[in-house]
This record gives C-alpha cells, structure tokens and sequence, in this order.
C-alpha cells in the first residue's frame, strides 16, 4: 500500500451526513496519557478530568472538521465511553460524564447531548483509563 496513511481522526460520510471521530484517550492536565485501572490505581475523579480532556480534544478535532466553524455541529448524535476498570468497579457513567459536560457547555443542553454509551474494560489499547468518541451531525457545504 506504499504511502497510504491508514488513521483518520475524523471523517465525514455525506450519504449519513455523519461526522465520526477515532478515540481520543483520557489525559491528565499536563496532556500526560493517564494509564491505569480506574477504581485501582486511578481514582474516579482523576479519570473523569481525563475524560473532560478527552472531551476538549475531542472539540478541536470537531473544530477542524468544520473548518473552524463550531455553529456547524446540529447535534451531538452519539458519545461512546469506555473506562478500564478494575474489577468491582461500577462508576463508568460518572467517569463519562467528564466528556458529557464539555460537550453541554460547548454546544448547550439541547445540542450538546445525544445519546451515550458507557462501557467498561477489561483493558484498553496503551493501558490507557478511558477513552472517547463521538459522532454529531454537522452542516456541511455539498
């Protein structure tokens, strides 16, 4: 395949008038990957702020998707959430909830939710505690 650049961070399907993003994993302040188990090693609140920065990513690769124009986004349509959870643990929802949040205040209450679907692991690509992504409907120029 030569050259072929095989990962996308965004892409838009115009017959679906979708726009999906890849994942975007959790980070903490700094932009540090936060690796670890939530409910062992990393506590429910560390992972919900890694899933607000996820969240802000998240916003950014939307941004550049719409050519800088955030207006565009019509509606968050779906936010997935999965939480690398050490056994027992069953706070997936509140950890999401992270991500949720920028999105509201992004976009409002009316556009900035969607549905959403949390779930947990028992691991995750890097060891990473969370990681996101979302489809919203934007208005594109055909």
């Amino acid at each position: 395949f030569g050259e072929v650049d095989s990962y996308k961070k965004a892409i838009y399907c115009s017959l679906t008038m979708v726009l999906r993003t890849s994942t975007h994993v959790g980070t903490d302040d700094s932009g540090a990957i936060l690796r670890g188990k939530v409910g062992d090693d990393v506590s429910k609140e560390q992972a919900k702020a890694a899933a607000r920065n996820s969240g802000l990513r998240l916003l950014s690769t939307i941004h550049k998707a719409v050519g800088g124009d955030m207006s565009r986004v019509s509606q968050v349509l779906k936010l997935t959430g999965l939480v690398n959870g050490a056994d027992g643990f069953n706070g997936h929802g509140a950890v999401i909830n992270g991500c949720s949040e920028v999105l509201i205040e992004a976009f409002g209450p009316d556009k900035g939710v969607g549905v959403r679907t949390c779930l947990g692991t028992a691991s995750l690509a890097g060891a990473v505690s969370c990681d996101v992504e979302i489809r919203v409907h934007p208005i594109m120029d055909l």
